[in-house]
């Protein structure tokens, strides 16, 4: 590397330094308090910050590789020290760019959380990782220890360590500068930090040395710090007169504060300001009290702070129980600083000292000292005239009123406690009339309606429940006190005379008029309605609709009752709620429609209703019982009519409800019959299943179980099939009902592929059926076919030659034998050889696999050709194909065979085609012979298959390749006798 890259490296370093905001001092390695933050940042503000700090942290990153590679280039360099420490500078940089990035999306991510909670338990907060930047400063301090700068390094490497929390080591190394540089710049800084170690360690003489060597300097920029840290110091010697003389310095000098680099002590200026106020009052408390904090801020010449420092005092008096000393400072602020802004707040605390100690009377007397003092003509007013000093005092008085009246709401509950409603309610009364402001009112209002109630007073009851919602309607009480109401008028009913009324409404823009037995009947309806018109969100407004349709129901209007049944029936599925009512709802409504003699909307409802209702036997069973019986009648109907599947809907129905065991079999057989006869066959096939489950002992069993199994076949639903099969055969396993169903489990298991459970079947077929011989060769076959399926090859082969034995003895014999299960036996193992000829490479050793292959070639066909002896054109036209396409395949294993590798170039295309004389054109010769002769056997015997189909396709192409094969050659036989009898002219060798 050249000193221009070297160049190169520090312009970039520099340009993109120049082009970086300053970081601050402070350590970054703490989460940004959420109460500091005006508002919570939009997705797009989120994602342009996280874009900045990806910009800022990608330059960072650039610089950082630049000044690596400027270390690893001039390694061996007289200046690779100060290339080191700029290293070292730009990793802390880095370090603190990536904590930045990390920060905000872990922010992102809290923000996250807060909507879903997945994946939120692993988060843990980022942490600032200096290591690399503190083996770049410790590689300095150990091999270079006497650079000019070396103090830049202790003082950096001492920072990481402090900022990482390792504050002894970074202690140590600040010592160690100190002493070793005495003039360097970071001094100041260097002394403060190792104050702050001592301080953390609580070991507050050392630090207070520390903080003294500082204030020694009065230009030192942590001099106004160190002021402060050291009069903490003092505080937690118990040193109070030196406590509260240096932080009175610091306050009478507010210079001082606003100099701090208050980010360092992790404080605002005001938090700093207050704290020392706060222990100011704590020492002055210690050290005598009032008498004592008044002496000394007037030897100190007065203080702008006093009237805050008092309020402190008091304050603190206060917390400690010490009421009395809270008072006496309480009354000296309001008396000497008239018009200081918190008077107020002082004067309420004196009130609360008051209450504490028992005096009841000045407690309330304070009241009028705050309206009059305080109030808005005062003189405190005009001084302290903002919005939120108006507030302030109003809120003050509102909260000594709730004291003040506290105590009269608290004799007016106890009454009511006590049951003795007559004298609350005149207490509730004159509360309401005394404090008609004070934001207990609704209380006292909902308490004597209750009172009222209690008496049994239930129209005024009623009355003072409906002045609660309409006076107060965002009160806690008002949905308590509406539907208190319609229960007041409820009550009523139980007892109300006689008084024949009429209701008019309207609904669905149809008018009904509907008689009512009283009055009181209509202020229910009244109610009801009230409550639905304030409180359509309400769980309550569910009930209050169901008990308006049950009074339409008892008054025989069936239509208008289902109107609010619906309007429940709404809220309750499409708002959720009222879910506790969604039974009750179905059941009025099936009982609506019964009586309105809709049976078939009045079984959906039942249905619905026992779906709904599962742990209710008593409602279920009814249900089920006045479903059954309509369902029932609904399906043999529609069956009538042809609807099968509408039939068949309504018989499962009917079955599922009804209580006679008769009736739900039949049903159930006639609706998997029905659901059958509309091509529904799973759901057919469920019901017959269904069916036999649950009446073992029908007459109907077996015919279920063989409708079951043939609907699973339909639906290729194989092992289903088979399970409804094998029941079949244990149903009646000696029959030939039997011996079928287990033969057919064994076909369904073959089409399912699982070949082990097919071997298993067709074995127990063998063995419990020898006299089936129709089935015995074909099960014999079905099992070798499985072994062989399976990859048990010699299992498989015992069985196909077990099966052909049997077919000859059969025909010595003279009874019947199947050729086609003979010749297909055969036929696979002619497949079988086949396919361990196509497993065999040639690979070398060449000539030993060339052996090998040649014999597996012969033993196929061996086995193919004895296919043809059974005289079954099927399998022979498939055993001739194989033969056909086996020479081929031979054919192509020699093409992709190796050649020898020693040949040149010249007998490599010797060898290719002596190759091609001997085997290729021979091999495809015999192929093209067999697909011939296979297509004369399928024109004899006007045979049409896969093998014949696939036979035409490999003949054209043989005989097309071959043709060609055979006209190049005659080409260059003619162009060879050419060359020879015409010998190049002398122009012709020219041109060559």
């Amino acid at each position: 590397m050249t000193c221009d890259l070297l160049k190169t490296l520090y312009v970039i370093a520099l340009l993109l330094l120049l082009s970086l905001p300053s970081y601050p001092k402070t350590s970054n390695s703490q989460i940004p308090s959420d109460s500091k933050r005006t508002s919570s940042p939009t997705k797009k503000q989120e994602l342009n910050n996280l874009r900045m700090l990806m910009r800022e942290f990608r330059k960072v990153e650039l610089a950082t590789k630049c000044a690596r590679n400027a270390v690893k280039a001039f390694s061996d360099s007289s200046f690779l020290p100060s290339l080191l420490f700029n290293l070292a500078e730009w990793e802390v940089r880095y370090a603190k760019e990536q904590f930045n990035l990390e920060m905000e999306k872990y922010a992102l991510l809290l923000r996250k959380c807060e909507k879903d909670t997945t994946g939120c338990n692993d988060l843990s907060d980022p942490l600032i990782d200096y290591s690399a930047a503190l083996k770049v400063c410790r590689r300095l301090l150990n091999d270079y220890p006497q650079q000019p700068f070396i103090d830049k390094i202790m003082y950096r490497t001492g920072v990481c360590l402090y900022e990482t929390g390792k504050r002894d080591s970074a202690k140590v190394l600040f010592i160690q500068l100190s002493e070793q540089c005495p003039d360097s710049s970071y001094i100041p800084e260097v002394f403060f930090r190792i104050g702050e170690c001592y301080f953390d360690e609580q070991q507050f003489e050392k630090a207070l040395n520390v903080y003294n060597k500082i204030i020694e300097s009065w230009d030192s920029p942590y001099f106004a710090m160190a002021l402060y840290k050291r009069a903490w110091c003092y505080y937690q010697l118990n040193d109070y007169p030196q406590a509260v003389s240096t932080f009175f310095y610091l306050l009478k000098d507010i210079d001082l504060i606003e100099k701090m680099d208050t980010e360092l002590l992790g404080k605002s200026q005001v938090e700093l300001r207050d704290e020392a106020l706060e222990y100011i009052a704590y020492c002055f408390t210690d050290m005598g009290g009032i008498e004592v904090a008044l002496s000394f801020i007037k030897e100190i010449g007065g203080s702008n702070f006093t009237p805050r420092i008092l309020q402190k005092m008091a304050e603190t008096y206060f917390e400690r129980d010490f009421f009395e000393e809270a008072i006496k400072v309480d009354k000296l602020i309001i008396r000497s600083f008239p018009t200081f802004r918190y008077a107020p707040d002082i004067a309420f605390n004196m009130f609360k000292s008051y209450n504490k100690i028992g005096q009841i009377d000045n407690a309330f007397a304070i009241r009028r000292t705050v309206s009059r003092n305080f109030g808005p003509r005062s003189k405190w007013a005009r001084i302290n005239n903002s919005k939120e000093d108006r507030e302030n005092v109003n809120a003050i008085l509102g909260e000594i009123d709730y004291v003040v009246a506290t105590p009269y709401l608290q004799r007016a509950d106890s009454l009511f406690t006590a049951k003795n409603y007559d004298k609350a309610i005149d207490t509730y009364k004159s509360f309401l009339k005394t404090f008609p402001k004070d934001e207990r009112t609704v209380h006292c209002a909902f308490y004597l309606a209750e009172s009222l109630y209690e008496l049994q007073n239930y129209d005024d009851a009623a009355l003072a429940y409906k002045h609660i919602v309409t006076t107060f309607p965002e009160s806690e009480v008002a949905e308590d006190a509406a539907y208190n109401r319609i229960i007041c008028y409820d009550l009523l009913i139980e007892n109300a005379a006689l008084e024949p009324d009429t209701l008019r409404l309207t609904s669905s823009g149809k008018l009904f008029k509907v008689p009512l037995n009283t009055k009181v009947h209509r202020k229910l309806i009244a109610a009801c309605k009230d409550f639905t018109k304030w409180f359509p969100k309400s769980d309550k407004a569910t009930e209050i609709e169901l008990k308006v349709a049950d009074i339409f129901m008892k008054a025989t209007h069936y239509k208008l009752a289902e109107v609010y049944m619906n309007r429940a029936l709404f809220a309750i599925l499409k708002n959720n709620r009222g879910r506790q009512y969604y039974t009750k709802t179905l059941n009025m409504l099936a009982q609506a429609n019964f009586k309105q003699e809709d049976f078939s909307q009045a079984e959906k409802w039942y249905k619905l209703l026992i779906k709904s209702s599962p742990d209710s036997a008593e409602l279920i069973e009814k249900s089920k019982t006045m479903m059954a019986s309509a369902s029932y009648k609904v399906a043999e109907s529609l069956r009538e009519n042809g609807d099968a599947n509408g039939a068949a809907l309504k018989f499962e129905r009917a079955a599922a409800s009804a209580q006679d065991v008769k009736v739900a079999e039949a049903a159930l057989f006639e609706a998997a019959i029905q659901f059958e006869k509309a091509n529904k066959l799973r759901r057919a096939a469920i019901n017959f299943e269904a069916f036999c489950k649950k009446y073992p002992d029908s007459g109907n069993y077996a015919q279920a179980l063989l409708h079951a199994a043939r609907n699973r076949e339909k639906l290729s639903q194989w092992y289903l099939a088979a399970k409804n099969y094998i029941a079949l055969y244990e149903h009646n396993p000696n029959s030939q009902e039997g011996a079928s169903s287990l033969y057919n489990a064994g076909i369904n298991y073959e089409n399912a592929k699982d070949w082990k459970s097919m071997i298993k079947i067709f074995n127990d077929f063998l063995a419990r059926f020898p006299n089936e011989k129709d089935r015995l060769q074909e099960a014999l076959f079905k099992v070798g076919f499985a072994y062989e399926k399976s990859g048990k090859s010699i299992q498989a082969n015992q069985i196909y030659r077990q099966l052909i034995n049997n077919h000859q003895v059969l025909l010595e014999q003279g009874e019947f034998a199947d050729d086609y299960i003979a010749a297909r036996a055969q036929y696979r193992l002619g497949e079988m050889k086949h396919k361990r000829f196509s497993d065999l490479k040639l690979k070398p050793p060449f000539q030993l696999n060339m052996q090998r292959k040649q014999a597996a070639f012969n033993e196929m066909l061996e086995e193919c050709v004895k296919v043809a002896k059974f005289n079954v054109a099927e399998w022979t036209t498939a055993a001739f194909y194989n033969i056909g396409y086996a020479y081929e395949e031979f054919s192509l294993d020699i093409l992709n065979s190796p050649a020898p590798a020693e040949l040149t170039e010249e007998q490599l295309k010797d060898y290719w085609n002596m190759i091609n004389e001997k085997w290729v054109i021979p091999l495809e010769t015999e192929a093209l012979k067999y697909y011939k002769t296979n297509i004369e056997l399928t024109l004899e015997h006007d045979l049409e298959n896969t093998w014949t189909t696939k036979t035409k396709d490999r003949a054209a192409y043989l005989a097309k390749k071959l043709e060609n094969y055979k006209n190049s050659q005659a080409k260059i036989k003619q162009a060879m006798e050419t060359t020879e009898e015409t010998p190049p002219t002398q122009d012709v060798n020219k041109t060559l």
